[in-house]
């Protein structure tokens, strides 16, 4: 179950990027998400684990 979230629409408002929101759904795709939280604060951001 996938949720998009609209961009608001003012005037001043930047480009709008190509983000997506969405909860995990199954196993999997909890697992993919700890994978890339551990890979971004771990690996990118060279955090101690």
């Amino acid at each position: 179950m996938l949720q998009h979230i609209k961009p608001r629409q003012d005037a001043n408002a930047r480009k709008s990027r190509n983000l997506h929101v969405g909860l995990a759904t199954c196993e999997t795709e909890i697992l993919e998400a700890q994978k890339l939280r551990y890979r971004v604060f771990a690996d990118e951001m060279g955090a101690r684990l």
